[in-house]
């Protein structure tokens, strides 16, 4: 998915999930009730979810992971928002200073 603004995904009863491409967008914001994540098309098993934006927020509603990778050519991102009720968070910035 590609935007050139603002992408906003929200799945309050359920999990965002992406099995191939990028999420791309100056802001992303996901909004999930499950999870926010990845999972690997050859076998299932869960992994990053991958993004290319400047400003990042996610949030989960209740005890669910949030996995992100974002790649932005070398620039920096803001982080604006990682929220989860007792799931774990992995944010990896892949470029920047």
């Amino acid at each position: 998915m590609t935007a050139q603004d603002q992408v906003l995904l929200s799945a309050l009863g359920g999990a965002i999930t992406q099995t191939e491409g990028t999420v791309i967008g100056n802001s992303v914001r996901f909004e999930a009730g499950s999870g926010i994540y990845g999972i690997n098309a050859s076998d299932g098993s869960v992994t990053d979810l991958f993004t290319a934006a400047a400003v990042i927020q996610a949030t989960t509603q209740g005890p669910f992971d949030i996995l992100l990778v974002n790649a932005r050519g070398g620039a920096d991102a803001e982080v604006t928002a990682l929220s989860t009720r007792g799931g774990n968070i992995r944010f990896e910035q892949a470029g920047g200073i």
